[in-house]
């Protein structure tokens, strides 16, 4: 297994030269103001993730904290721009996206604003990513808001098990149950993506003993949060992106290869028949009334009765609009459930990658994929050769999924998760003691190697 040299402890002070920073600022106020500055993007994290949070603060309060910080930290260190020239075309092509959408499409000032968040994480990463100290503050933020937001989610989930599907409506006798702390569907998509990392973090070896129970601990917490919400897909991404953390983690090539090919072949089973009848098994005994309806509703996608898939017309109505105008799309105009009569196409809203197909065709998706993409592959690229980026190559491929089934940009949680935290939490748990040692002959989990902090 491939070793590296990593810092004898956990927090690594970067050198003046490392950080761009003048050396006289940092002798005087420098180290403070850095420091200080460092807590927006951490305040700010806790206000896109935690639920009541998110219910009671402005949006744009929130843009304002990352403005205020991207204006310090250009003030702070100005050749960093310069230096993350591979991702600063991001940012205006961003910018343009979301513009276009909200004069065309009418969309609101709020959904505007989850725009601007959405791509904020991905350049906080990369401010602090050889700031070994900062990356540990901003991980522990977005984890125990995550935390937090699941307990208290749990808590009203038992007492009402449709709660954050009710809050996910938007519908205004709901909105009271934002202010109770539940979260809905954004909030499920952003566990469901950082809980197979945290299992990648937990079965690596040398992690500490602390280290891998209270990941294991989150873990299952989240689990048990996704199961009450009863969200699908949610569900779906935990189950494979765990059963690939878990793959790619076992140490041997051997037993890694049988396992894949192992769940490649249950895969084909599943979508090739059985699925249907495994299905129709889980929803006679799953507890959640929630969770069986939809076990019936895969069982009969699964059987080939694709018209009992609801979405599937969604989806539909948005390559039909795409097939008429494959080449810059219809713009972004903006249908829910049916074509329009007089205009003859409509949007159907609920797939990232078909809805912008069909707004911006062939030419705006590959503005759109070349946005966003690179980013979520950064984990990858970050921990390339690793255990860890290999599971975190998986979870990218995941995530293009998700983009088909459902919308995945402007949302703040799965920003905060895919743009920082899948890159960053290798970082954060990296183990305080040289990496260089031999595991066992017998073991079976292999970790990714800390890397140094000093590039």
């Amino acid at each position: 297994m491939a070793t590296e040299h990593c810092p004898t402890a956990p927090f690594v002070r970067i050198p003046a030269a490392a950080s761009g920073i003048d050396s006289k600022w940092r002798e005087t106020r420098g180290p403070s103001l850095y420091r200080l500055n460092s807590l927006l993007p951490a305040i700010a994290i806790v206000l896109m993730i935690l639920p009541i949070a998110k219910a009671m603060i402005d949006r744009w309060f929130t843009v304002g904290l990352f403005g205020v910080w991207g204006l310090i930290a250009v003030i702070q260190r100005p050749g960093w721009p310069r230096r993350m020239s591979r991702y600063l075309y991001l940012v205006p092509l961003w910018v343009v996206y979301a513009s276009y959408q909200v004069v065309t499409a009418g969309t609101g000032l709020r959904v505007i604003g989850g725009y601007l968040l959405f791509l904020a994480p991905a350049l906080v990463f990369d401010y602090y990513r050889e700031d070994s100290r900062t990356l540990v503050i901003l991980t522990v933020a977005a984890i125990l808001s995550f935390l937090c937001g699941t307990i208290t989610s749990i808590q009203v989930l038992l007492v009402n098990p449709m709660a954050a599907r009710q809050a996910s409506t938007g519908l205004v006798q709901f909105r009271d149950l934002a202010a109770s702390g539940v979260g809905e569907y954004r909030f499920t998509y952003g566990a469901a993506l950082l809980l197979p990392m945290l299992v990648a973090i937990s079965v690596g070896a040398g992690r500490t003993l602390r280290q891998r129970v209270l990941s294991l601990a989150c873990s299952c917490v989240f689990a048990y949060f996704l199961y009450l919400a009863s969200f699908g897909i949610s569900i779906g991404i935990m189950i494979v992106g765990t059963i690939c953390a878990l793959i790619h983690h076992i140490r041997s090539r051997d037993l890694r290869l049988i396992a894949s090919l192992s769940a490649i072949f249950a895969g084909f089973l599943f979508v090739s028949g059985l699925g249907a009848d495994l299905m129709l098994s889980v929803s006679r005994s799953i507890g959640s009334e929630m969770l069986s309806r939809k076990a019936i509703d895969l069982a009969a996608v699964l059987s080939g009765n694709v018209e009992e898939f609801g979405r599937g017309t969604l989806y539909q109505t948005s390559i039909d609009t795409f097939v008429k105008h494959p080449i810059t799309g219809v713009g972004a105009y903006y249908s829910t459930v049916r074509d329009d009569s007089a205009m003859g196409h409509g949007i159907g809203s609920h797939s990232d990658l078909f809805d912008t197909l069909a707004r911006f065709g062939l030419v705006g998706t590959g503005i759109f994929l070349s946005i966003m993409f690179p980013l979520a592959f950064r984990a990858a690229s970050e921990w390339k050769g690793t255990a860890y980026g290999s599971a975190a190559s998986t979870m990218w491929i995941l995530l293009f999924l998700f983009c088909c089934l459902d919308p995945v940009s402007r949302q703040t949680e799965i920003g905060v998760v895919v743009f920082l935290l899948w890159p960053a939490l290798p970082h954060a748990f990296a183990p305080g003691r040289p990496a260089r040692r031999r595991l066992s002959s017998g073991a079976i989990w292999s970790s990714p190697p800390a890397k140094g902090f000093a590039r």
